[in-house]
């Protein structure tokens, strides 16, 4: 069975694999064929560095306050929390498949020495957290810029994921102690060496202060509409997206980002931005691309350069231990 199992997984990174070579293949001959890489220069060269260097700068806002939130849920110190935030965010943007959230966990317990369990409920209630902030942002852009910009077919299943999330939370939360105490009546469990103890240790999480967290959360999406109406007017030069805009383009940015088909879904954030400057902003193909690319690399280059530079003080720390 398990034999079986690794061989469907193996099928399975293959077949995405295949599907990212597919898209970034298309992508080139799209771009041959549609940009004017003379044009593309020119407007990336038009893009004022003092506007960049602020999008980071509000960027960095907005990781102390994921990283706040990290803490409070998990009930750890704000330190570990900006590293396992970062460390996250950082191996999304470099590897598919959404593989940061495993290395958050990983990061969490074997550096910070957090309980697994306890890091693996974090993470599934901060994106719970981060889902609900979706649906009200697209709620906002429905209301505000009508049903043509948001696909309600898409809100929906969203909506139905999420209100599935909360409840069995909620569940869980209300039932804790039940559950602590019943642990050992289930032989799964068991086998996995879960005990009354740890178990207690990883639903901590489950009982984190909620309206700290969702005013974080709340912080974290103002930042966010507020990075995005700053960035995308700045390089634009005032002709960018007003808050609406910004919205919408935080939905296609979030949603483009979920699907595991390329690393922070290069070429797919960048695709949608695209399509939304030039058909509701009248930009270019050029200056749209170039606002996208240089959006994109504001937001990930800040947690990039944190999460790296522990990293390698980490590696330079374990091979100095093993030369001694």
């Amino acid at each position: 069975m398990k034999r079986r199992l690794k061989a469907v997984a193996k099928r399975q990174k293959e077949a995405l694999i295949l599907l990212n070579l597919c898209f970034f293949a298309y992508l080139a001959w799209w771009l041959r064929n549609n940009i004017d890489f003379t044009q593309l220069m020119l407007a990336l060269g038009n893009i004022p560095p003092t506007a960049i260097v602020a999008s980071m700068a509000i960027n960095l806002i907005d990781l102390t306050f994921y990283s706040s939130r990290f803490a409070t849920i998990l009930g750890g110190r704000f330190y570990p929390s900006l590293i396992i935030t970062t460390v996250g965010f950082t191996l999304n943007s470099l590897l598919p498949f959404r593989l940061g959230e495993g290395a958050k966990i990983y990061i969490g317990h074997t550096i910070f020495d957090y309980p697994v369990g306890a890091l693996g409920v974090s993470v599934v209630i901060e994106k719970l957290y981060d889902l609900a902030a979706l649906i009200i942002v697209a709620l906002l852009v429905v209301l505000g810029a009508g049903t043509g910009v948001v696909d309600l077919g898409v809100l929906a299943p969203l909506c139905a994921i999420g209100a599935l999330g909360v409840a069995g939370l909620y569940a869980i939360r209300a039932n804790a102690e039940n559950i602590v105490a019943h642990v050992g009546d289930w032989p799964i469990l068991k086998s996995l060496g879960l005990d009354t103890e740890r178990a207690r240790a990883d639903l901590k999480a489950i009982d984190h202060p909620i309206g700290r967290a969702a005013a974080f959360t709340a912080a974290i999406w103002a930042t966010n509409v507020l990075l995005a109406t700053f960035a995308f007017n700045a390089f634009l030069h005032g002709a960018g997206p007003g808050v609406l805009g910004a919205m919408t383009l935080l939905l296609i940015v979030a949603l483009a980002i979920a699907v595991p088909t390329s690393p922070a879904g290069l070429g797919v954030v960048e695709a949608g931005i695209m399509s939304y400057l030039v058909a509701f902003n009248g930009a270019s193909k050029e200056e749209a691309l170039s606002t996208a690319l240089a959006y994109h690399f504001a937001i990930t280059t800040p947690h990039s350069c944190i999460a790296l530079a522990f990293l390698a003080r980490e590696l330079y720390r374990r091979l100095a231990s093993k030369a001694q």
